[in-house]
C-alpha cells in the first residue's frame, strides 16, 4: 500500500498512517481485483461537437500550437473538420 499512496494519493498519505490500523486493514480487506474480457469497444467522434464554432476554432487553434503531437493532431483533425462543414 505504500507505494501506491506514494503514487496516486500522496495528499492523503498523512491521513491515512493517522488511521487505527484496524480501520486500515478493514478497508484493505475492502479491495477486490477483477479482470474484464472486453467483447465490444466503442469510440465517440466529438472534438467539442457541442460547443459554438468560435469555441471549436479557438480549441482546434490552441491544440496545433501546442509542443505534444497527440494534440496537435487532434487540433489538426479538428480544423479539418471544421473546415469541411
Amino acid at each position: 500500500m505504500h507505494n501506491s499512496l506514494d503514487t496516486y494519493e500522496a495528499n492523503y498519505k498523512s491521513h491515512w498512517h493517522g488511521l487505527s490500523n484496524q480501520f486500515r486493514e478493514g478497508m484493505m480487506d475492502g479491495i477486490v481485483g477483477f479482470e474484464m474480457a472486453v467483447t465490444r469497444l466503442e469510440g465517440k467522434y466529438k472534438l467539442s461537437q457541442n460547443r459554438s464554432q468560435v469555441d471549436r476554432e479557438t480549441v482546434s487553434n490552441t491544440l496545433l500550437q501546442s509542443l505534444d503531437p497527440a494534440a496537435g493532431a487532434v487540433g489538426a483533425e479538428m480544423k479539418h473538420h471544421l473546415e469541411a462543414n
